[in-house]
């Protein structure tokens, strides 16, 4: 039925099957972790196609999910390269494939008072694959929740008290401002360039280090992008300690 042609048809960017769960075993230095792993997967289908063989894209997920058990892969931008070159193979009428795979992902973090603790995080990795082309376009993710202290109230009580106490010309440098706190999830994903691996842990302490540049991390819950946050404006807390990964 797939394969009939079908009258006034058209292209689909997109079909497959979404929200697939699978434990993917990756390698890291000296060990190996599993990772609990949500897939997506996608291909064209042409106008005179008149539906996808879905299931060869679990085979194809599957396939290489099992060798990965035996054979951990490097990276999830490794295991979405695969499956995308696989469900080509698979669909010899599509021209297009797209794969995301995202996996809940724990590092140790060291809070400012000295204890430490499992912090979450997500990864993502998404590639893209077309016929005729040697090379697959490859992208890496991480997802960090932290909160934030609203920067759009802080300039809200600033204005106000500026005009209202016109002898000041500006805010005193390092003075505190009422806001409130705000749960902030920041999701960053980057293109990797050909023959070249992003290292997902820098992406978290590059967002890390976005936050507050006092104490550092999501955990001290009340950052200001690039600044900041409430607690450490006021002397609450210490500086920075060192992130341990």
């Amino acid at each position: 039925m797939q394969g009939e042609k079908v009258a006034n048809s058209f292209r689909l960017n997109k079909v497959g099957v979404t929200g697939v769960v699978k434990p993917v075993q990756v390698r890291r230095p000296n060990r190996a972790v599993t990772l609990t792993t949500t897939l997506d997967v996608f291909v064209d289908l042409p106008p005179n196609q008149k539906g996808s063989h879905l299931s060869r894209n679990l085979e194809a997920i599957n396939e290489v999910v099992d060798r990965s058990v035996r054979d951990p892969v490097a990276s999830l931008e490794e295991l979405t390269d695969t499956i995308a070159r696989s469900l080509l193979k698979r669909h010899d009428y599509a021209t297009t494939s797209e794969v995301w795979a995202s996996a809940a992902y724990f590092l140790e973090r060291t809070s400012p008072w000295g204890r430490t603790s499992l912090e979450p995080y997500r990864l993502v990795a998404r590639a893209n694959a077309r016929r005729g082309e040697r090379e697959v376009e490859r992208s890496i993710g991480v997802e960090v929740i932290g909160m934030t202290a609203c920067p759009c109230a802080m300039e809200t009580v600033r204005d106000d008290i500026l005009k209202e106490h016109p002898e000041m010309t500006k805010w005193p440098e390092g003075f505190p401002i009422i806001t409130h706190n705000q749960r902030n999830r920041t999701t960053v994903i980057l293109q990797e360039p050909s023959n070249h691996e992003v290292e997902a842990d820098e992406l978290i302490d590059i967002v890390e280090d976005s936050l507050c540049r006092n104490c550092g991390r999501p955990a001290c819950d009340e950052h200001l992008a690039g600044s900041v946050c409430v607690e450490c404006r006021v002397g609450r807390r210490g500086s920075r300690p060192g992130v341990q990964a």
